[in-house]
């Protein structure tokens, strides 16, 4: 890594949208390193007081002069005074940068966690499907949090440099020369500290925020995984790559960490030499001439004293900024990154009347090389009951998720009442669909809260109802807190069937008017499926029902049963209509055993 222009534009990134709050704390800086000046200017008067100098700066001997005529009969007292009053005012300055300087810090973190999460929440779905959950976890937590520390660690530099500035201008009106001899010790610090990050610290802390990344993935996959990871003593591997991510990664943490050590070591070094050398120099003087310089020596001494800590905390503050910088990187892309946003368009949808219509919908995903839906036409008249049937990947999925506008067709359109999905707006579209899919999703908290979830003006006879129209309400109450259970991470403490009633109650809660079943029986018993298929009977009589399933059962009522195979409508019909044409329903219907012979040629309703 090469530290230059574009590393500090990421970094600027953050400040720009607070310019104004930003100068403050760099003027706040300035008083507080003037003042930090000052305080040890001071002292010269004071330890010169009372000695017949031959040697004198013409700066600080007028610098002198101004102190004596506040108080003529005492100069002694007016420098006393004056370093009482300067400080104070650095200490008051110094707080005041403190202050400013942490709210800004505190300021923008707040703001970059928030644009990250909005960034997540308007990313189209595609966005998640590209990326792997660890590593965007890692981006929303570590990555944004390590980026808030990379921000103060810039704001204190940016002080540690210009307090720097004015106590070298302070050493240089007290000795040029010797100053001189600092500034070269210090281009050789720079550099030596520059190579030490480019080609250490960099690159031992990218390392590093990588191999944390693939902790964060590995975990997230052994915790959504843990049931069947068990059940197969897959732990084995899931150890090993856990721990090669975590040995990788503080192996070279620790070298970031002695790298680290470095600039103190050295500066403290530096200092001592450059004391003793002093030292050296004024032993060839006469005895005059050394008690001569001796103040000028000793407030040169106390002001390198305080330079050379700030040299070493830039020093340091250059390197964690290069330890932080690759997690910024992290977070500045995410903020940068150019990425299809959700699909939301303007227009209300003030009710549905008519029908949902595909027109000649073409679609194929950006991974694959194949079209995956090919002119797929039909319609979903109101208040009817659609089901999808065809085999694994023939499109059954894909088409509801065009209809839910995760995705956007290639070709053709969707239209609901003749208007085209993509012009509507998603929350007076997609808030009259009720959708429950066989990934279901649960959340830690209680039933209640999973069943209102996204509606919580709902009361609890409402939510009760639509439990009870799942068939959930039973198993709820038997439960020890009731409607009030926690179940768990991912819905842990409950069944498949019952975590697939409890999103069909979060269905029904919406009162939508229509209604999306992807496979949302697969995980019920047949008793369990023939209430809920009696549930949906009575809905869509009311409602506009699409359904997906792998029992033929559950579409036999259906007004209307699509075939899909290989991306293509191949029949349509009622269930009585499909069976004359002895077709592929047909054949599904007629087996022995419908659903046997369905997984056993690895095909899916």
């Amino acid at each position: 890594m090469k530290t230059d222009i574009r590393e500090w534009k990421v970094i600027w990134h953050f400040f720009r949208p607070h310019k104004i709050k930003s100068l403050i704390v760099l003027l706040t800086m300035f008083l507080s390193g003037l003042f930090e000046m000052l305080n040890l200017a001071v002292l010269y008067p004071i330890i010169n007081y009372g000695l017949d100098l031959e040697k004198k700066n013409f700066v600080l001997e007028n610098f002198e002069k101004a102190i004596a005529h506040t108080i003529p009969d005492n100069p002694f007292l007016a420098s006393c005074v004056l370093l009482i009053i300067v400080s104070v005012l650095a200490v008051v300055f110094k707080f005041i940068y403190k202050w400013c300087s942490n709210k800004l810090m505190i300021q923008i973190v707040k703001d970059n966690q928030k644009k990250i999460l909005e960034r997540f929440i308007a990313a189209e779905y595609n966005f998640y499907i590209k990326n792997q959950q660890g590593k965007l976890i890692y981006a929303g937590t570590t990555a944004s949090e390590r980026t808030g520390t990379a921000i103060f660690t810039v704001i204190t530099l940016v002080y540690n440099v210009i307090t720097a500035l004015f106590l070298f201008f302070l050493l240089v009106l007290l000795s040029w020369q010797a100053t001189i001899a600092i500034l070269l010790v210090g281009l050789f610090y720079a550099f030596v500290i520059k190579t030490v990050m480019d080609k250490f610290i960099y690159k031992c802390t990218r390392i590093s925020v990588e191999e944390s990344q693939r902790r964060n993935v590995i975990l997230n996959e052994l915790i959504t995984g843990i049931k069947t990871i068990k059940i197969f003593l897959a732990f084995d591997e899931w150890r090993k790559r856990h721990t090669a991510a975590v040995d990788r990664g503080l192996d070279n943490k620790f070298l970031m960490l002695t790298g680290r050590v470095f600039p103190e070591v050295f500066v403290k070094f530096v200092f001592y030499i450059l004391i003793a050398l002093t030292g050296i120099v004024l032993s060839q003087q006469s005895h005059h001439e050394v008690i001569s310089l001796l103040p000028l020596f000793g407030t040169f001494a106390v002001v390198v004293n305080r330079f050379i800590p700030f040299a070493h905390l830039i020093g340091s503050g250059v390197m964690q900024i290069a330890e932080f910088m690759p997690d910024t990187k992290i977070a500045y892309d995410l903020c940068k990154e150019e990425f299809s946003v959700s699909f939301d368009g303007k227009k209300a949808l003030e009710g549905f009347t008519d029908k949902i219509s595909f027109e000649n919908v073409k679609f194929k995903y950006t991974n694959m090389e194949n079209v995956l839906l090919k002119n797929i036409s039909f319609s979903v008249e109101r208040r009817k009951m659609t089901a999808l049937v065809g085999y694994s990947g023939s499109g059954k999925t894909t088409i509801i998720n065009l209809l839910l506008k995760l995705y956007r067709p290639d070709q053709g359109n969707i239209k609901i009442d003749g208007v085209d999905i993509f012009e509507l707006s998603n929350k007076s579209y997609l808030s009259r669909i009720g959708y429950v899919s066989q990934e279901t999703f649960i959340f830690n908290s209680t039933f209640k809260e999973n069943i209102r979830f996204g509606m919580e003006e709902c009361t609890n006879p409402m939510i009760e109802e639509a439990a009870k129209l799942a068939n959930a309400h039973e198993f709820i109450i038997d439960t020890k807190d009731g409607y009030d259970t926690i179940v768990g991470d991912a819905g842990v403490k409950l069944s498949g069937g019952q975590r697939q009633r409890i999103a069909i109650a979060r269905a029904m809660l919406r009162k939508p008017e229509i209604i999306v079943l992807d496979e949302a029986t697969s995980s019920l018993d047949n008793i369990s499926e023939k209430k809920i298929q009696i549930a949906i009977n009575n809905i869509s009589k009311h409602t506009t029902v699409l359904v997906i399933a792998h029992r033929l059962s559950t579409v036999q009522n259906a007004d209307k049963i699509i075939i899909i195979e290989g991306g293509e409508i191949k029949e349509q019909g009622t269930h009585q209509e499909l069976l004359e044409n002895k077709d592929v329903y047909y054949h599904l219907h007629t087996s022995k055993d419908a659903v046997e012979e369905v997984f056993s040629k690895e095909k899916i309703l």
